[in-house]
């Protein structure tokens, strides 16, 4: 299924679940879920936090439905909402330094990966077409 389908797939999915049919809110779960459980254990986080955090997001979802009626991504969203909360968690574990053998310390590097620039390019032109909208009404 090309990207463009599937959102729009999700998309008719989340209109149907915000109208009430709560089996569309269990299908928005099968198409997602495993595509964002892949995401979040690539921050190399414990497999249990990230189902912990799934199960999380999903049932801030339903049990605020109204509030995702503007929503124009929410494959995007819930991605997003991922990572933000992975990072959170990572926030409150204590820092630890890490040293070679020498006591040098280590630095490392975060991979960029193509889901992080996948959500960049969607809440970029989600942005821009808000900005857009914005000028129009000035005019």
């Amino acid at each position: 299924m090309s990207s463009t389908s599937d959102n729009d797939t999700i998309q008719s999915l989340l209109h149907r679940f915000l109208g009430g049919c709560d089996k569309s809110f269990s299908d928005i779960y099968t198409l997602l879920v495993d595509d964002l459980y892949v995401y979040g254990v690539s921050f190399d986080i414990s497999e249990e936090v990230v189902e912990d955090i799934i199960q999380d997001i999903f049932c801030y979802l339903y049990l605020n439905k109204k509030k995702f009626s503007q929503v124009t991504n929410l494959k995007s969203y819930l991605f997003r909402s991922l990572k933000n909360r992975i990072l959170d968690t990572y926030k409150k574990k204590p820092c630890i330094p890490f040293e070679d053998a020498l006591g040098n310390e280590l630095t490392f590097s975060l991979k960029v990966s193509v889901e992080d620039n996948y959500i960049q390019d969607e809440s970029k032109q989600l942005l821009e077409k808000q900005i857009n909208k914005m000028l129009e009404c000035l005019n």
